[in-house]
C-alpha cells in the first residue's frame, strides 16, 4: 500500500527563492531535481513558473513573505462576518444547520451585499470551519427547552409550596411508554451479515404516582385490550391497575379515574397530600377534597421555520 506524500506548504519567500533557483538555473540542472531540493513536487515547481508575474505582483504590493496564503479579501471578510453572525444567532435560537444549508445562507447574503463572483464551494466552507473553528457537533438532552427564568421562580414556589407538607405527602405523577415486545438491535452471531426485522411498536403507557420517600402507589398500565388473551389464561397480574385506552395513551377520563381513585384512598387515611404534575392537555385542572395540584412551568417551542425567518431578519 503506497503512502500519500503529506503537502508542502511554501512561505512568499520561499517560492521566491525557488522561482530564482529555477529562473537561474544550470544546463545540466533539472526543474525536478531543484524542486527535490526544496522537498515539493515537480508538478508545483512547474506551476510556479506558469504563474510568475502573479507572484511578483503580490509581492510589490507588500505582502507578507512569511505567509502561506493571503488572507481573506475585505469582500471575503465581509461575507464571513454575515456568516458568523446567522450560525451564532441559528444557534441562540437552537436552530439545526447543515453544510449545504450554511452555503446557500452565504450566497444569500453574497448577493444582498452585491458582492459579485462568490462561489460557496465545499472548499470554502472547509476553509470557513478550519479558520472559525466551527465543526458539525449534535443536539444533547432537552435543557435548552426549558425557560429558565420559569425554573426560578418555579423553584421560589415550590420551595413555598412544599414547606407546609411532609415528604410522604409530597406526590409525584407522570406516565411512561413501555414497548414490551421490542427486542434488542445487537446479538452474538458468527460470520455474516445479520438480516433484521421489522421491529414491533405495541406499546402500553405506565402511570405513576410516588412520593419524595420513593413509596409509590399502584401504578395504572394502559394498554388497547379491556381483557387481554394472557389475562384470561393466567388472570389479571398483581400490583396493577389494568384499564383500556383507544391507543393505549393517557386521556382525561382515565386522568379523571386514577385521580379520583387516588383522591378516595388519600380520604380514608384522613391524609392531604400535594400532587406535581406536568402541562399534558390530559391533566385537567380541577381540585379535589384531599390533594392539591402544582403543574410544571410550560415550554416554549418554536418551530424550525421561524427561528430561520428570525435569523435573516437579524441579519
Amino acid at each position: 500500500m503506497t503512502l500519500q506524500k503529506k503537502r508542502t506548504r511554501l512561505t512568499f519567500r520561499k517560492k521566491l527563492n525557488l522561482l530564482e533557483r529555477l529562473e537561474n538555473r544550470q544546463t545540466h540542472e533539472t526543474v525536478e531535481s531543484i524542486a527535490s531540493q526544496f522537498k515539493v513536487q515537480k508538478s508545483m515547481a512547474y506551476d510556479l513558473i506558469r504563474k510568475s508575474e502573479v507572484l511578483k505582483e503580490k509581492v510589490k504590493s507588500g505582502i507578507n513573505l512569511n505567509m502561506t496564503c493571503l488572507r481573506t479579501t475585505d469582500s471575503g471578510k465581509m461575507i464571513d462576518r454575515a456568516v458568523i453572525d446567522f450560525v451564532a444567532t441559528a444557534r441562540a435560537a437552537r436552530y439545526p444547520l447543515s453544510g449545504v444549508e450554511l452555503q446557500q445562507t452565504a450566497i444569500e447574503l453574497a448577493k444582498e451585499m452585491n458582492i459579485q463572483g462568490f462561489r460557496a464551494s465545499r472548499g470554502w466552507l472547509q476553509k470557513l470551519q478550519k479558520r472559525y473553528k466551527l465543526k458539525f457537533r449534535v443536539y444533547s438532552g432537552e435543557g435548552a427547552a426549558v425557560d429558565q427564568d420559569a425554573v426560578e421562580n418555579f423553584r421560589l414556589l415550590l420551595k413555598d409550596t412544599c414547606k407546609d407538607y411532609c415528604p410522604r405527602d409530597i406526590y409525584n405523577m407522570d406516565e411512561t411508554g413501555l414497548q414490551f415486545k421490542l427486542v434488542q438491535q445487537k446479538s452474538i452471531a458468527g460470520s455474516g451479515k445479520l438480516q433484521g426485522d421489522k421491529p414491533v411498536h405495541d406499546r402500553v403507557t405506565v402511570v405513576f404516582a410516588v412520593n419524595a420517600l420513593g413509596e409509590k402507589e399502584q401504578p395504572m398500565v394502559i394498554g388497547t385490550a379491556q381483557n387481554p388473551q394472557c389475562f384470561r389464561r393466567r388472570g389479571k397480574p398483581q400490583g396493577i391497575t389494568w384499564v383500556k385506552g383507544k391507543k393505549a395513551w393517557m386521556n382525561r377520563e382515565l386522568f379523571r379515574n386514577f385521580i379520583v381513585s387516588l383522591n378516595a384512598k388519600m380520604v380514608a387515611e384522613g391524609r392531604h397530600i400535594l400532587l406535581f404534575l406536568d402541562n399534558a392537555p390530559t391533566h385537567l385542572r380541577n381540585g379535589f377534597d384531599k390533594h392539591r395540584t402544582v403543574f410544571s412551568p410550560q415550554k416554549y417551542n418554536v418551530s424550525h421555520s421561524t427561528i430561520r425567518r428570525r435569523c435573516h431578519k437579524k441579519l
